[in-house]
């Protein structure tokens, strides 16, 4: 069996820790990124499975390009938006697929 792929996107370093140390646990390979040109640079450089992001509307608007992008360069990739704050952003991007 395949080992799954995962890019996490979060700009809090102890929950990229966190979420990253749970899913390797699992038997994930996990690429962490801390900000949108880490996670461009992850993509470009191969596979994802699954592309989890955290979205700060206010804060970090690159964060639903990072899923944008991420379905056009990774079209089979699972995309997951986490965010701990409602907004017509975050209701646009889930909106949206």
């Amino acid at each position: 069996m395949k080992q799954p792929v995962f890019l996490i996107v979060e700009h809090e370093a102890p929950l990229l820790r966190s979420l990253s140390r749970a899913l390797a646990h699992l038997g994930a390979m996990v690429h962490a990124a801390k900000s949108a040109p880490e996670a461009e640079r992850v993509l470009a450089g191969g596979t994802v499975d699954a592309v989890l992001v955290d979205l700060v509307p206010d804060l970090d608007p690159e964060g639903i390009d990072i899923l944008t992008r991420s379905r056009a360069i990774a079209p089979r990739a699972l995309r997951v938006l986490i965010s701990g704050v409602r907004s017509a952003r975050v209701s646009a991007a889930l909106d949206s697929g």
